[in-house]
């Protein structure tokens, strides 16, 4: 089974990077894990919020074959770090998956409503980049929960 992290447009920060590096190469003792990002317009100043949000879904959701496909949103469903670790073990019980995180501006309700489901990492707002890092931290304690390694502290 594989796990697509597609993620809306470049990671810039050095520091997002190298946590991405670390946990991601932890990752692959438990899931075939590939991080794709999917290139987003430059923002315009004659476009609004909401039609750059329309152009970044279209671009992200292109890129993917919409099939058990998991998006991150802050208008998703909330969970523990256990219920997430309980979560992930199902979407990978029914085949790959991939998991879409948005560019600055998120996404449409229209892209809502195309995911299979959709997940919020916490009430906050936090920066798209760093969105990046807390996810793929969350996703190594979700398998590490999953396995009854030390990791996790409850």
């Amino acid at each position: 089974m594989r796990l697509t992290l597609l993620l809306g447009g470049k990671t810039t920060e050095t520091w997002v990077k190298e946590g991405m590096n670390h946990y991601t190469r932890r990752l692959k003792r438990f899931v075939n894990l590939s991080v794709r990002e999917v290139p987003l317009q430059k923002r315009a100043k004659s476009l609004s919020p909401s039609e750059h949000q329309r152009i970044e879904s279209a671009a992200i959701l292109k890129s993917t074959e919409l099939k058990n496909v998991v998006l991150l949103d802050k208008r998703g469903k909330t969970m523990t770090s256990e219920q997430l670790s309980k979560f992930i073990e199902t979407i990978m019980e029914q085949g790959d998956a991939t998991v879409l995180i948005g560019g600055p501006y998120g996404f449409t309700e229209a892209a809502l409503r195309k995911a299979h489901s959709v997940i919020s990492l916490s009430a906050l707002t936090f920066p798209h980049q760093l969105v990046r890092l807390i996810f793929v931290e969350q996703l190594y304690r979700a398998f590490t929960i999953a396995r009854g390694e030390k990791y996790h502290h409850p």
